[in-house]
């Protein structure tokens, strides 16, 4: 026989035994109703009634409730969270119970310190020591009026010393108040000195509240554009100040000088707009600008000097060198200005020329500025992948081309000077012109302040910006021959250096064969050696033209004085005299002697400077600082006809501009003798 359990399906419910103690019904109503004073017949009465209308909804409800408590699930997760309530509630209970517990063993410990010490918690053991919490019973007694009365006073002075404390407080602010309206008045005051100055002014992106001064330049190159701009900030005394992050930490200029065999010759001098000054915001602008601007200036120098590296120029962190010739360069140095004393090394024309490069190299970033500008305002090109790269600003190339044109047109004037005083010493005509010539722009730049005529940024510009051109013009012996020599310099492309030119591009000369002239074409030119070259050359063959020229007029004038002999014998004597000079043999009416066109000095060789008449040949030297001629005849059959036989009689003449000559002979002695015309010694040769 198989056992069977059986096991209940629903749960048993206990009815619950209401405990109908004093005590339970008293905690009851004052849970319910409050304290009994609040209980009364009536109010039971209400109750009652709203208790059975309360019942059937209650009733009603319960359907509802009971029907969603029959799930299961809804009635587990009712039982968890019941049970976390309750749970909650007792840990409450039970630390609320410990804590009184712990309070009333503290205060019995002042007492009874063993009994408490052994109800304590270890927690409040080992935080407060026993006997340090006691509780006694007071007995209450009035004040009397005189305590009254103190207190009364204690408490008036309080209120006051409140209400002084208040007031000062108030006043303090009041004058705190004062304070930063007058601070305030004078920071708007200054943000219109500087508005009225000219300086835009405008709002910091990222602080609304605080303005900034532009004071850089917008065309200038990314870098220092973005730097071109300050927040204004107000110091504590009122005051404005640039914000620390745009002012430089030290004030920087350019400054230029000249060396010369590696000596300081002349040095720009520095402006007081570029010296460090702190005592007024619109200085304190003006020396960021200008600290921004040398900056710049130093900056686009540095790049332009790496791509003039072919040019000999060289550079450091602080200091740019260009040479200009071989003897001068070209230095430019990134100075502390506020350690620079003002004085100039030297006082002259370098320091003027020193002066007229910084100004002028000034100018020339403007200039590249403005060009920035007018780009800016064309429309733009197609738009690559490749980013185009910004071209380096023409800055040192038009002053290197400037100083080079400089010397260059120096140097031939110097020569042409030097070559032409011997011819002049010789009595011939020969004299120099500057026709066109640019060279003192630079230093009038620097001058134009303390003289009557001021040097505009456009002619500069104009002159700097162009290629340099100089015409200078040598007048020959010959009346009506001169040679005009051009002087180019340009270094932009594609032209880099000086050029040479020359016009007319052909002379011409009476050859001793042909009665026409005859062309002679001269050389190119490509440096100042063939220049050179050049100039001597076109002096010789003009000196053989000149000395043919005027002895053929000299003879032309003899032979019509001759026909007239018979009406005049006063004219013969004079006629012998000028033939005599000349040596020509006049004809008598016989018809003996030699003819005046077979005497007459005619050129040979004028690219050597040789005449001939008969057996009888002049030669023509011309040196850079001397002209040389040389007389030779030669006896009838001593020689080969060229001068170079035997019992020859040779007379040397050398001028070298002063007043002296030297004269010498066949044997090489030379002396010195008073200076005489080459004309008056070519019409005595052959005399002696």
């Amino acid at each position: 026989m198989t056992a069977s359990l059986k096991l209940p399906l629903r749960l048993s419910v206990s009815k619950r035994k209401d405990d109908d103690s004093l005590q339970s019904r008293i905690f009851q109503i004052n849970s319910q109703k409050g304290a009994f004073r609040n209980i009364t017949e009536a109010s039971l009465r209400e109750g009652i009634r709203s208790g059975k209308q309360q019942d059937g909804q209650d009733t009603s409800m319960a359907g509802v409730e009971d029907s969603e408590a029959e799930q299961p699930e809804n009635q587990y997760e009712t039982i968890i969270k019941r049970r976390e309530e309750m749970m909650q509630q007792l840990r409450r209970a039970q630390n609320d119970t410990l804590m009184s517990l712990d309070f009333i063993s503290l205060l019995l410990s002042k007492h009874a310190p063993n009994t408490a010490k052994s109800t304590m918690s270890p927690t409040l053991q080992a935080a407060v020591p026993i006997e340090t919490l006691d509780a006694r019973i007071m007995k209450y007694t009035a004040p009397t009026p005189s305590e009254a009365r103190s207190a009364e006073l204690v408490s008036r002075a309080y209120k006051l010393q409140g209400f002084s404390d208040v007031a000062d407080k108030i006043l303090v602010a009041a004058s705190r108040l004062e304070d930063e309206a007058t601070k305030e008045q004078q920071y708007w005051e200054q943000i219109l000195s500087i508005k009225r100055k000219g300086w835009a002014i405008s709002k910091v992106p990222r602080d609304p509240r605080t303005l900034g001064v532009h004071f850089g330049f917008r065309d200038a190159a990314p870098f220092f554009r973005n730097r071109g701009f300050a927040a204004l900030r107000r110091d504590a005394d009122g005051g404005l100040r640039l914000d620390h992050g745009a002012v430089p930490s030290r004030p920087v200029a350019v400054q230029v000088s000249i060396l010369r065999n590696g000596r300081n010759c002349g040095s720009s001098a520095i402006s007081p707009s570029h010296m460090a000054t702190k005592e007024a915001i619109d200085e304190q602008i003006l020396q960021a600008r200008n600290t921004l601007y040398e900056e710049e200036l130093f900056f686009e120098l540095g790049r332009e000097a790496r791509s003039l590296a072919n040019q000999g120029a060289t550079m450091s962190s602080k200091q740019i060198r260009m040479p200009v010739d071989e003897q001068t360069q070209l230095q430019i140095d990134l100075i502390n200005s506020d350690h620079h004393s003002s004085s100039n090394i030297a006082a002259g024309s370098d320091q003027q020329l020193a002066d007229g490069i910084a100004i002028s190299l000034r100018i020339l970033l403007a200039h590249a500025h403005e060009q920035n500008l007018r780009r800016r305002s064309q429309p733009p090109p197609p738009m690559t992948l490749k980013s185009r790269p910004i071209p380096e600003y023409a800055l040192l190339r038009p002053i290197i081309a400037h100083l080079q044109h400089r010397n260059h047109v120096k140097s031939l004037t110097n020569f042409l000077q030097t070559i032409t005083q011997p011819l002049k010493s010789a009595g011939t005509r020969c004299d120099v012109q500057s026709t066109t010539s640019p060279l003192d722009t630079l230093t009038s730049v620097s001058s134009s302040s303390s003289s009557s005529t001021t040097v505009t940024p456009n002619a500069i510009l104009q002159t700097l910006t162009h290629p340099l051109t100089t015409t200078l013009t040598l007048h020959l012996p010959t009346a009506s021959h001169s040679l005009n020599l051009t002087i180019s310099t340009n270094l932009s492309p594609p032209l880099l250096g000086t050029e040479y030119s020359f016009s007319p591009q052909t002379l011409t000369y009476h050859s001793s064969s042909s009665s026409s002239p005859t062309p002679l074409t001269l050389p190119t030119l490509s440096n100042l050696d063939e220049v050179e070259i050049l100039v001597r050359r076109v002096l010789t063959i003009d000196l053989v033209e000149c000395i043919a020229s005027h002895c053929t007029a000299t003879a032309t004038a003899v032979e019509r004085r001759g026909k007239g002999k018979e009406e005049k014998e006063e004219e013969d004597d004079d006629e012998d005299l000028i033939a005599g000079m000349m040596g020509i043999e006049k004809r008598d009416g016989a018809g003996l002697g030699t003819s005046t066109e077979e005497e007459r000095w005619k050129p040979l060789d004028p690219y050597e400077g040789a005449l001939a008449r008969g057996k009888e040949r002049l030669y023509i030297r011309v040196w850079n600082d001397r002209l040389g001629m040389r007389y030779l005849k030669t006896g009838d059959g001593d020689g080969d006809g060229n001068g170079k036989g035997r019992g020859r009689d040779m007379t040397a003449y050398l001028w070298d501009g002063s007043e002296k000559m030297e004269v010498g002979d066949v044997r090489g002695r030379k002396r010195s003798v008073e200076r005489r015309s080459l004309f008056d010694i070519v019409k005595e040769a052959g005399e002696e």
